[in-house]
């Protein structure tokens, strides 16, 4: 596991309205020098200490590039403690709202880095996402309003596509979605059920095949990281993603599953995992 305190707690204003919480890793360059920043999001149920996401920051500082884990602000869950605290925001998130806050986020550090620890404004970003928020780093990379600030990419375990049946909505739910306004969606590792809105179904169905437009809009590398024997969600999907990318490479780790047969953020030892960010180190240090 990360050792936490090897992190620093940020709270970074997005808006006038709106900040996001994040834990930023400082490698052991000098902080006062403008370095490069990599941006980790975690995906849907989850927040910036799941399983291996501070495991996965913390080896990103050791490769000499500082490192910020953050929550989007709709995620619903405590991001420090992983307790599912706010269902009313979690069930109105979209895809959509998580990728305009990680542009917001990534232009608010661009102008001013995080003043309260010394750091300078970055001189470049790279995003790195997980599950969902492979999604959200690919349409923030694809965004032209932050794309010159956007070096590299890498989305892990990401899908292909936002169809309402990739998550399991079945032609019944649908109906159900529609005639109720909301449906009960479950978070498995907590055994609840959780609601989401009509607005998440809609928003998906405006635009389902935005993966890959994103993608194909990515002009960065990409790095595109999958578990062979994901069942959440089928490396096909990796396979798609790196072929529709100008610049995308595919790393399928052996035996894999979607969180790379990691079962706890206190043992982040499986030999997948391991395996994936040890790829993900070498593509960040390469030119």
């Amino acid at each position: 596991m990360a050792n936490l305190k090897n992190s620093r707690e940020v709270t970074i204003p997005i808006s006038k309205e709106l900040s996001l919480r994040g834990d930023l890793y400082l490698s052991s360059g000098n902080p006062v020098e403008p370095a490069p920043l990599a941006i980790v999001c975690h995906g849907f149920t989850a927040y910036r200490r799941y399983l291996f996401l501070p495991a996965l920051a913390q080896a990103i500082a050791d490769s000499g590039i500082n490192a910020l884990v953050v929550d989007f602000s709709r995620n619903g869950f405590d991001g420090a403690t992983g307790q599912f605290n706010n269902p009313d925001l979690f069930s109105k998130n979209t895809f959509e709202n998580e990728r305009l806050e990680l542009v917001q986020l990534i232009a608010a550090l661009a102008e001013r880095g995080v003043p309260e620890l010394g750091v300078p404004a970055p001189r470049d970003f790279d995003l790195v996402g997980h599950s969902r928020g492979g999604v959200t780093v690919l349409g923030a990379a694809a965004d032209p309003s932050i794309a010159s600030l956007v070096s590299k990419v890498s989305a892990w375990s990401t899908p292909s596509d936002v169809q309402p049946a990739r998550f399991g909505a079945t032609p019944e739910v649908l109906q159900a979605w529609r005639a109720f306004g909301e449906v009960p969606y479950p978070i498995e590792r907590l055994g609840i059920d959780a609601s989401l809105k009509l607005e998440v179904l809609e928003e998906m169905e405006q635009d389902t095949e935005r993966v890959e437009r994103f993608a194909k809009a990515v002009t960065v590398p990409l790095l595109v990281i999958h578990g062979e024997v994901d069942q959440r969600i089928p490396l096909s999907c990796g396979e798609k993603i790196a072929s529709w990318a100008p610049h995308g490479e595919l790393v399928v780790i052996k035996d894999g599953d979607h969180v790379f047969n990691v079962a706890s953020a206190s043992d982040v030892s499986s030999k997948p995992i391991l395996e994936a960010i040890a790829a993900l180190q070498q593509f960040l240090k390469s030119c």
